[in-house]
């Protein structure tokens, strides 16, 4: 059987920021002092990364101003793992559905009933046995799509 990539999609999600600005809201979050916050900013700018996306928009915002962080110092309570994986879930088909419209725009011949492997990555997480099928499902190829066991 010969195998061949037919198309790569890409989407990031709507909120850029740039690598010291995240670099701000961690040391903020983390309530360092100048030389703490300092060693970190200059982990952060020669980290060789420009910028990042989130789904969310609080890391461009100021305290006071979030819709997922606490509006507390320290961000406490943090978020739990159940409440981050809950907009992960969330927004993580939208990005998907958003990277297979780029692959149809670059290759409009494509029939996703066709498609026989989907490959993701996320620097964030994933799902047990829910994220693979659920993006499979909107394009009608849940008979060729499956999760690791």
């Amino acid at each position: 059987m010969t195998s061949y990539l037919g198309a790569i999609g890409t989407a990031n999600p709507p909120h850029c920021l740039g690598q010291q600005q995240i670099a701000d809201f961690m040391a903020q979050a983390l309530e360092f002092g100048a030389d703490d916050a300092r060693r970190l900013r200059a982990l952060y700018r020669v980290s060789g990364i420009g910028h990042r996306y989130s789904v969310l928009p609080d890391y461009g915002r100021a305290n006071g101003d979030y819709t997922f962080f606490p509006n507390t110092p320290g961000l406490e309570p943090f978020p739990s793992v159940g409440q981050r994986m809950a907009v992960y879930r969330r927004e993580a088909l939208p990005l998907a559905l958003a990277a297979v419209a780029d692959c149809r725009r670059q290759v409009p011949s494509l029939d996703l009933a066709t498609v026989t492997h989907l490959i993701t990555v996320s620097c964030t997480g994933m799902y047990a046995r829910g994220s693979t099928l659920s993006w499979c499902r909107p394009w009608a190829c849940r008979r060729r799509c499956s999760a690791p066991a």
